[in-house]
């Protein structure tokens, strides 16, 4: 039984990961923006 919790939780995790990358994307690139923009000043 524990094993399959802790497959099935790295499986979970796994897909959120997968779910939630398209929405980090143009998070991380919002972030980049302003940040790169502050170093070259």
């Amino acid at each position: 039984m524990e094993l399959k919790a802790s497959s099935g939780g790295s499986l979970g995790l796994a897909l959120l990961y997968k779910a939630l990358f398209p929405m980090r994307v143009p998070i991380t690139i919002a972030l980049a923006s302003p940040i790169t923009r502050a170093l070259s000043h």
